[in-house]
């Protein structure tokens, strides 16, 4: 039997039978661990931080035995890295007075996304909003299904000025927060031709349902600010917010807190809240609107890889959860992420002995077997440092099957 897994915001990776194994930089790890040696004895060990499915079954005796796993990682170091990591969400404005440039825009998403891969290492995902959230696309690799997701995108609605902007970008932002690779540059493009309320002080309407002219609005953008300084330090400090924005569309039947036109409020986002506490100097700019596919392949790219700080990102063990056929069966965890940290630094595994009750011991043939590693992702200098104050947790997932090999009876 053959393990799958669907991950949407887990990290990949490898498993292997650990004996004489080397990571990945081909430098062998120490085995002096104290307590958690398993010298001498076939466990299985996970490599790295990534997340991945192993399809070939191990011997339930190693699974017995231990489970050894790397204690911390290093990514994305300035200078070795081919390709860089983006996660890119588009917030894409879908009301009818958009109608005359909607097609341009979706055709030409379709042909950044096409191109991106010879650049980055892209995932995308999108908000369409009206009055309200109208459809969005979860963070992915799947190129095909987000064009898919572009292209069924229609103009209609929206006939009372003021849209969903800021909303849109609150739930790219908490898409970003939850769903984002930590080393990855995470960008969003806001594309309207309005000035965007949020929805902190007006209840949504319905799906397919427009606010009446005369409800209140919220424009201001203290609240998106506040939704930015909750990130992570981490995620904050990869953080792009790049505007398209029309300036045709003026605030003259709902003033929206003195921002008359969408370019002004957006440039007041650059300029102001997404500046306040932001390591990265480099948040994001203004495009053309409408742009054409040359400003998304050429200059909005090289702006991506120039405006990207150099951050080299660690991801440390701080906890594990080993589940039989999907129940939860035993825990583990760290000392402390000091404790992971030296460890990593000092090129050893950290090992989970007997990680399997005894109990359960006897039932594990053709069991499904996931290991869940907890780690903490930040800055590596603050790792470095003993500082594991602003981690931003992401789950890495290993899946396999073990079996029992049959006994061979000898004749005499």
């Amino acid at each position: 039997m053959k393990a799958s897994i669907a991950i949407a915001m887990l990290m990949g990776f490898a498993i292997v039978g650990c004996d004489n194994q080397t990571f990945s930089n081909g430098t062998p790890r120490k085995t002096d661990l104290g307590s958690g040696e398993l010298d001498g004895v076939k466990s299985i060990y996970i490599a790295g931080t990534e997340s991945q499915t192993k399809e070939t079954p191990e011997n339930v005796d190693s699974l017995i035995n231990g489970l050894r796993f790397d204690p911390g990682n290093l990514k994305n170091t300035p200078g070795e890295v081919e390709k860089l990591p983006l996660d890119i969400y588009f917030v894409l404005d879908v009301t009818a007075s958009m109608g005359a440039v909607l097609n341009s825009i979706k055709n030409n998403i379709q042909t950044f996304s096409a191109n991106l891969s010879q650049e980055f290492r892209p995932k995308f995902g999108a908000i369409a909003f009206r009055d309200g959230i109208v459809g969005s696309f979860s963070l992915s690799d799947n190129v095909a299904s987000f064009q898919s997701f572009i292209a069924s995108q229609r103009a209609s609605g929206g006939n009372d000025q003021n849209e969903s902007a800021l909303l849109g970008l609150h739930h790219a932002l908490n898409a970003i927060a939850t769903q984002s690779r930590p080393e990855a540059t995470k960008a969003i493009l806001i594309i309207t031709d309005n000035p965007g309320h949020s929805s902190d002080a007006v209840v949504i309407p319905p799906k397919g349902k427009e606010y009446e002219p005369s409800t209140a609005r919220d424009c201001s953008l203290s609240n998106l600010t506040r939704s930015i300084q909750n990130l992570p330090t981490l995620s904050r400090s990869l953080l792009q917010i790049y505007h398209s924005t029309g300036s045709t569309y003026n605030n003259l039947q709902q003033p929206c807190s003195g921002f008359s036109t969408a370019t002004q409020q957006m440039d007041t986002l650059l300029n102001q809240a997404l500046r306040v506490g932001n390591s990265n100097p480099n948040v994001g700019e203004r495009l053309s609107f409408p742009f054409n596919s040359a400003t998304l392949v050429t200059e909005f790219s090289e702006k991506l890889k120039t405006n990207r700080p150099a951050v080299e990102v660690a991801c440390i063990a701080e906890s594990a959860q080993l589940s039989l056929n999907d129940a939860p069966v035993n825990t583990w965890k760290a000392k402390s992420l000091q404790d992971s940290y030296q460890r990593f630094k000092a090129g050893k595994t950290l090992d989970w002995k007997n990680p399997v009750p005894q109990s359960l011991t006897a039932e594990l043939n053709n069991k499904k077997v996931t290991l869940k590693i907890r780690r903490c992702c930040l800055e590596a200098s603050k790792a470095a440092a003993g500082n594991f104050s602003t981690c931003d947790y992401k789950l890495q997932t290993a899946e396999f099957t073990v079996y029992q090999p049959e006994t061979t009876a000898t004749l005499e």
